[in-house]
């Protein structure tokens, strides 16, 4: 039979390990996106929460792209207009102690990039209005918003594909 401290000993010593080692694979993705980021900052960043992404006709797989959390890909475009299409998730939590996500269509637009600008793609489940309302204000700009419905062709609005331009300047790497 195992003596209690030497049990909480091997426990506490494999949680620490694992600590470290987690730490370790977060400092090192944290600088791969940092990397990148400076590495592209003459360009557009668009940062997507979603999956099977095309940027103007092409699978996003062909281009050079950096992993973010929650694997969310951040891909650097010249400046000027792109057709973004894919599938699109929230990244929110819908209940109080459950996470419901939501995933849309395929779903294209076209969108104008600037260079030495971040922007950030993603569904959300209320309006650009009521999440800055609900934040307090505390949400980047949005420059374009598309109301999903679970009808084709209802006026319920179930859900938004949001994108949101971010401040580069701040040094934010998601």
């Amino acid at each position: 039979m195992i003596d209690t401290k030497a049990f909480f000993a091997i426990v506490g010593g494999v949680w620490l390990l694992l600590s470290a080692i987690m730490t370790s694979i977060r400092k090192k993705r944290n600088s791969k996106v940092e990397a990148y980021l400076t590495a592209n900052a003459d360009k557009a960043l668009l940062q997507l929460c979603g999956k099977k992404f095309w940027i103007d006709g092409r699978d996003l797989a062909l281009f050079e792209t950096v992993s973010a959390k929650k694997l969310q890909e951040i891909v650097a475009l010249p400046e000027g207009s792109h057709r973004i299409a894919g599938i699109y998730e929230s990244p929110e939590v819908r209940a109080p102690g459950k996470n419901i996500k939501l995933e849309s269509e395929k779903v294209e637009f076209d969108l104008e990039l600037e260079k030495g600008q971040r922007y950030s793609i993603a569904m959300y489940a209320h309006s650009p209005d009521e999440r800055r309302e609900y934040l307090k204000g505390d949400v980047p700009r949005d420059v374009l918003s598309i109301p999903l419905t679970l009808v084709k062709g209802s006026e319920d609005v179930k859900a938004y594909i949001i994108v949101y331009q971010d401040n580069v300047d701040e040094g934010e790497a998601s």
